[in-house]
């Protein structure tokens, strides 16, 4: 026996016994556990084990600690595939088969016990779990009916329309997965003659049960088609921009637009989705069109019977510009009293927002003067019409749009003229109404600072306001002075003079007013 190797046989008190090969004994161990079973009666069932020790164990199957014996219903095998699995196969369980079942895997090294169960359902009447539903199927569509349900034993189904079975023929198919209780019918390429009621009938040894519903076959499905192509306006920076498309199909399309391969949301950058499904148009709104909205956008209409898209490529014809200063502002110096104007040029697509400011903050209209904005040119123009020393400061224009902004400043100075003497621009005159008795005074004076100006009569005395005496402005004129004498009679004539005064210095003039003279 030289050149073998030699195992002990334990069960023969250390007998030694002869392997034939180098391998050493090794005691049985289980693989692939032994899952209980829950079965129905009648039903078949089957208990597996995988084994593993050398020399190969004997292997011993006993239910309820009795040991089994192959009969025309219990057989015992090893599986093809694998040797080392181990299986018991029932044909048909009965009550006597439920209980614990137990396999032993013994070789000379030593022994292994696995345990299971076998349970045998109880019989119980079929309940339906998820009923049939009412279903429309378009002609020419396959036709699926689905019952789930439970019950002991499995239970039988048959299939009725309008209440006669449908019976085994070309087109219909009936299947059952009782491992996840479900019966199904399918009818293929259905018709207006398969509109009806369908009803399946579970039946078992504990009872029966029901379930229907209503199959309506509808007109054939048409897929979504665009009558013409979108349509879409001209495009201007700013304006309100329109999609408008017009969808039909069977059965009613769904409706999505896209923008560069992205839906569009409504609501979202400031977009508008507007349906009108009764006459099936479709349209996609810009407000505001900007930058961010140029792209190509596409109408995308999907039913179940397909899929139809348009598209529309917006590109405005004037192409974005980043606002720009093209002419800034200049420093400028402004005598007090005299107008103020700022004036630079501006360019961009879209037409950006001007904002002036002075000194940082908002110009306030009522007070710091008026703006304009030439939109052919590009001119903007900042005016006060009197300058003083509250616009004096730093003045900037800023633009801006959605894709940008620039901006200039410049300083503005008001100064205070030079001072000079005052003058009479326009001489010192009279006009004599003799039906009214009316004599007017009049004259016009300049000179800075701006100065007073006094009237006085024959006796040298100054002339104030009272019944007889009235002093106004010219209404376009407010150098132009003015002096309304009524009731001018010779009692009061004489030399009138008018004087004005200033720190700058002093100017009178005077006339010899005589009714002879003035008549």
């Amino acid at each position: 026996m030289s050149g073998q190797a030699q195992v002990f046989d334990f069960r023969a008190k250390l007998k030694k016994v002869s392997t034939g090969t180098g391998a050493k004994p090794t005691k049985p161990q289980f693989k692939l556990p032994m899952l209980s079973v829950a079965t129905e009666k009648g039903k078949k069932f089957m208990l597996k084990c995988g084994v593993t020790g050398y020399p190969k164990p004997a292997i011993t199957w006993l239910n309820k600690g009795q040991k089994v014996v192959e009969s025309e219903t219990v057989k015992m095998y090893a599986d093809k595939q694998d040797p080392e699995v181990y299986i018991l196969e029932v044909t048909r369980a009965e009550a006597i088969h439920a209980g614990e079942w137990t396999v032993e895997a013994a070789n000379q090294v030593g022994k292994e016990v696995m345990t299971a169960k076998v349970s045998i359902k109880k019989q119980s009447k079929p309940v339906i779990i998820e009923p049939l539903k009412n279903t429309e199927v378009y002609k020419g569509q396959n036709l699926k009916l689905k019952v789930k349900y439970e019950g002991c034993p499995t239970p039988a189904c048959k299939w009725t329309k309008n209440g006669k079975e449908l019976g085994e023929k070309r087109g219909l198919d009936v299947l059952s997965n009782d491992s996840e209780g479900t019966k199904e019918m399918i009818l293929y390429d259905v018709n207006e003659t398969h509109s009806g009621e369908y009803a399946a009938e579970l039946t078992n040894a504990a009872g029966v049960e029901i379930t229907k519903c209503t199959v309506t076959i509808k007109e054939a499905m048409v897929k979504p088609t665009f009558e013409g192509d979108i349509r879409g306006q001209r495009i201007d920076w700013g304006k309100e921009f329109r999609l408008s498309v017009r969808v039909s199909g069977n059965p009613k399309p769904k409706v999505k637009w896209l923008k560069d391969g992205v839906e569009v949301k409504d609501g979202v950058n400031g977009v508008k989705l507007i349906y009108d499904d009764v006459i099936g148009k479709y349209e996609l709104v810009i407000p505001d069109f900007g930058p961010e909205h140029m792209g190509n956008y596409q109408c995308v209409a999907e039913s179940e019977a397909g899929t139809e898209t348009a598209s529309y490529n917006c590109q405005p014809e004037k192409p974005p510009k980043k606002p720009k200063i093209e002419q800034g502002l200049a420093p400028t110096k402004v005598l007090r009293g005299n107008m103020l104007r700022l004036v630079c040029k501006v360019s961009g697509e879209p037409q950006p927002d001007l904002v002036w400011l002075k000194n940082g903050k908002p110009l306030d209209p009522a007070k710091d003067g008026e703006t304009f904005f030439d939109f052919e040119t590009g001119e903007a123009d900042l005016i006060v019409k009197n300058a003083s020393d509250v616009h004096s400061g730093n003045y900037e224009l800023k633009v801006t749009s959605r894709i940008g902004s620039d901006s200039t400043s410049a300083k503005v100075d008001v100064t205070e003229p030079p001072h000079t003497k005052p003058t009479f621009d326009i001489p010192l005159s009279t006009i004599y109404d003799p039906a009214k008795k009316l004599l007017i005074l009049r004259c016009k004076i300049s000179g800075y600072p701006k100065p007073e100006l006094t009237w006085s009569g024959p006796d040298g005395k100054t002339l104030t306001e009272g019944p007889e005496v009235e002093f106004k402005d010219a209404p376009d004129d407010p150098d132009m002075k003015i002096v309304h004498i009524l009731n001018f009679t010779e009692a009061k004539e004489g030399e009138y003079s008018a004087t004005a005064t200033s720190p700058a210095g002093t100017s009178k003039r005077s006339i010899n007013i005589s009714i002879k003279q003035t008549s």
